[in-house]
């Protein structure tokens, strides 16, 4: 019998993408950067999405924190991930 089908890792993987959107969206990035940070995220998923850009230097420390307040206020997608 097929175990029951659960949001477990689809939910990492939407609130990776969702904080990539939302630092795209608040021109903390530009969509090269995007582009180039999920590129390579997608060769290290265990690294979540936000380490990808911060490694890189393509989003500092602040910008993280201040996604991460923007991430909280959006609906509550990013905290049913956690």
């Amino acid at each position: 019998m097929q175990e029951p089908w659960t949001w477990g890792p689809q939910l990492k993987r939407i609130e990776n993408l969702l904080f990539g959107v939302l630092a795209l969206q608040a021109d903390l990035i530009d969509s090269r950067k995007f582009i180039d940070a999920c590129t390579l995220w997608t060769t290290r998923k265990s690294v979540p999405l936000v380490d990808v850009l911060v490694q890189n230097g393509w989003l500092s420390p602040a910008d993280k924190s201040h996604v991460d307040s923007a991430k909280s206020n959006s609906h509550g997608v990013g905290s049913a991930a956690r």
